[in-house]
């Protein structure tokens, strides 16, 4: 569809396009796919885009793959115009005699476009914008222009990067994101850098020295070397903590708009989602678009000790606290906070608040369930004691005075306010909040993602990769950029295309590397909302009937695994997991948990589960009777099978190893009689051993005689092969 831009607010980064028929879309500006550089979206421009219809019928429609219309071959003119080389016409080049000296021989090399000094906390930084040629943008991604800053100081202060997070806010829609030139005056500043990007400084600095950019050697091969140096040598798929910047943020920009626009109308909200899917960066991301706006916000991370373990009225004065530091408001500090006077003094600091800034405050209270009831590790707030009292205090002040304050909750699950009861009391903020879920992403969101950050690594991907990872990973996006990451160890050769099949042989290796983090997405499920996970694991299994039985009892718990994006539903009502490795871990790790639909089913499941008890019990047997008795260990065994010899038993197999000959009685029969020897083994009672070996011993006729089972006899054979299955398993035979 076509249409123009009637409207683009550049500070808040959003827009309208209106089509033929006169009607309005809202767009952001991530929306946009095409544009040379972020100031040709103006208005009156011409664009092509799609509609994504909104939810909220009082809203408009949304336009997404926004694509700007070009009059004549503009990408063509405008690189034939672009200052690629030398110092732009009016721009006279700022600060020292060296500084300047060194921003000439840069300009042998790049454009520079714009050249000023500045004071920033008490210190004076000159800087330039640096538009690259068409050669560094291939090899290096560099399009728009990059940020070259001079420290002209002998030790270099990190803080120092307060002001680049500074200029890339206030030029963000002309400088690069993720690149910085650093220029210092400190000779140790490339060991420097390497070391903050080990502790995971998500920007790629690329680091010189004075005494080096004025050496009369100093070349295009030396910025070339360092470039791919600082470029190729680092892992950005890799970065595991949440984003504190835009540089990698992507697909969330429209639910970081919903959950601003929420604040500002002083509504509440809460953010949900499976773990890993970036909660905390779209948090952060909150933080930095109300900044924009001018509004105020504080983030508390309820997983930390020092949040968890503090008492309700102690969590009001954190809160309290926290607010007054960030903001510098020591009006805010009211008096003493107890279980009497802590609501009245919470009330009365945050009006101190908006009588100095006349606007609410966000309060942002991640990881929510260790704070909640019937989660929370702490059993004040466990069993309802300070949940009830805090969220009361919260909304109360909310029903009176919704101007002071509003708040957004984040977790993995929106139970906190979704139950009506806690301790047989209202539960405060029950229905009080919208609900959003962080959903996975699409083929386009991971196409984006993977694209822009490969490029800075010198990496691209052929389009048919994209569609593996988004199929393969459901459109996770952290386990996508791990599953790259292997992909960027594999392939050092840059710049370097990966294609299918470069996926393709690697794919057994991304999903073994891929096994700790799936278990740290379940693993929060397993412990909090287990109905959720046996849910999980049952349709992974295709226990149809066992998990529709249980979604009949309790319909909250399918919306919030389709919230998640971890499941859909099929046209005639069956669910699927989405993310193929989430589904294979399942089913690999409860392979045993699968309810047969046949006797045929049934008879193949009992006999590989008790041969693969068999051949492990055979190990533990092998190893323990040598280890006892060495040279007397034939006459020990006789005496235990109450046998003249061992040559009948030995003749059963070819190898004529006695091991390896014994039935699974004997075997049992072994441990039994020496169950002092394996009791720290097995874990449990004498007599519980014996009666579970009896068991699976004498259903043995099922599948070595083609007997037949019931589906109640199978369930309690199963508690006895996962009694024994359980107890091996932690001993990694």
């Amino acid at each position: 569809m076509k249409g123009k831009i009637t409207y683009f607010n550049s500070s808040r980064a959003f827009g309208f396009i209106e089509d033929a028929n006169n009607n309005v879309y809202y767009f952001h500006l991530s929306d946009i796919i095409s544009a040379i550089n972020r100031r040709e979206i103006k208005k009156g421009q011409l664009v092509d885009f799609i509609v994504q219809t909104s939810k909220n019928e009082s809203k408009n429609d949304v336009a997404k793959k926004i694509s700007i219309i070009y009059s004549e071959d503009y990408k063509k003119i405008h690189l034939q115009n672009r200052l690629t080389q030398g110092i732009k016409n009016n721009v006279n080049l700022k600060g020292s005699e060296d500084e300047v000296k060194i921003s000439i021989k840069f300009s042998k090399y790049f454009g520079i476009s714009f050249s000023r000094e500045e004071h920033f906390k008490n210190a004076r930084y000159a800087l330039n914008f640096l538009q690259p040629s068409e050669e560094y943008k291939e090899s290096f991604n560099l399009f728009n222009e990059v940020l070259m800053l001079y420290s002209d100081f002998s030790d270099f202060n990190w803080r120092s990067m307060d002001f680049v997070d500074k200029l890339l806010m206030d030029y963000r829609n002309r400088l690069d994101p993720v690149v910085i030139i650093l220029i210092s005056r400190d000779n140790n500043i490339k060991e420097i850098v390497q070391q903050k990007l080990l502790e995971n400084e998500t920007r790629i600095i690329v680091p010189f020295t004075y005494s080096e950019c004025m050496s009369y050697n100093f070349s295009e091969e030396i910025i070339q070397s360092r470039l791919r140096e600082f470029f190729y040598q680092r892992d950005l798929f890799a970065m595991e903590s949440p984003l504190k910047s835009d540089s990698y943020f992507y697909g969330r920009s429209q639910i970081v708009q919903n959950l601003a626009d929420k604040y500002a109308i002083g509504e509440q909200s809460g953010l949900f989602g499976l773990r890993k899917t970036g909660k905390t960066s779209v948090l952060f991301a909150v933080e930095r678009l109300l900044n924009v706006r001018g509004g105020y916000s504080i983030y508390l991370d309820c997983q930390s000790p020092s949040i968890y373990n503090l008492r309700w009225f102690e969590l009001l004065h954190k809160i309290i606290l926290s607010i007054s530091e960030k903001y510098e408001i020591d009006e805010m500090n009211v008096g003493a906070y107890t279980e009497t006077t802590a609501s009245e003094n919470f009330e009365k600091a945050l009006e101190a608040f908006y009588k100095i800034k006349q606007q609410r405050v966000l309060i942002i209270l991640d990881e929510i369930e260790y704070i909640s009831f019937g989660l929370s590790d702490n059993s004040n707030w466990k069993d309802g004691n300070d949940y009830l009292p805090f969220w009361r205090t919260i909304r109360s002040i909310l029903q009176t005075k919704p101007y002071l304050f509003s708040f957004l909750i984040a977790g993995v699950n929106p139970k906190i306010a979704e139950e009506s009861i806690v301790n047989e009391m209202d539960n405060p903020i029950f229905n009080n909040l919208t609900k959003y879920y962080l959903s996975l992403f699409s083929q386009d969101d991971v196409e984006n993602m993977v694209r822009k950050i490969g490029k800075y690594m010198g990496l691209s991907f052929d389009s048919s990769v994209y569609f593996k990872l988004t199929n393969d990973y459901g459109g996770h996006p952290f386990l996508i950029r791990n599953a790259c990451s292997v992909l960027n160890q594999r392939f050092k050769t840059r710049p370097y295309m990966i294609q299918s099949r470069d996926y393709d042989d690697c794919k057994k290796d991304i999903a073994s590397g891929l096994i700790p983090y799936i278990e740290s997405i379940l693993i929060v499920l397993q412990r909090w909302y287990q109905d959720e996970y046996e849910i999980l694991k049952d349709i992974a299994l295709g226990n149809k009937d066992k998990y529709l039985s249980m979604l009949r009892k309790e319909q909250n718990i399918i919306n919030h695994l389709l919230g998640y994006g971890i499941l859909e539903k099929s046209s005639n009502g069956n669910y699927y997991i989405k993310i193929d490795v989430v589904k294979d871990y399942l089913t690999t790790k409860h392979r045993y948990a699968y309810l047969p639909n046949s006797q045929e089913e049934y008879r193949k499941l009992i006999s590989e589960r008790r041969n693969n008890i068999e051949i492990n019990l055979r190990k533990i047997v092998r190893f323990q009777m040598n280890l006892a008795y060495g040279g007397s260990l034939n006459e020990k065994l006789q005496k235990i099978l109450k046998l003249e010899n061992l040559d009948n038993i030995k003749s059963r197999r070819s190898t004529g190893d006695i091991f390896d000959s014994l039935y699974f009685s004997e075997i049992s029969r072994i441990i039994i009689s020496e169950y002092s020897n394996y009791k720290h083994i097995m874990d449990m009672d004498i007599k519980e051993f014996i009666y579970i070996t009896d068991q699976i011993n004498k259903n043995r006729a099922v599948d070595a005689h083609a007997g037949f089972i019931t589906r109640d006899e199978y369930s309690a054979l199963n508690h006895f092969f996962s009694k024994l299955e359980d107890k091996l398993a932690k001993l990694q035979l």
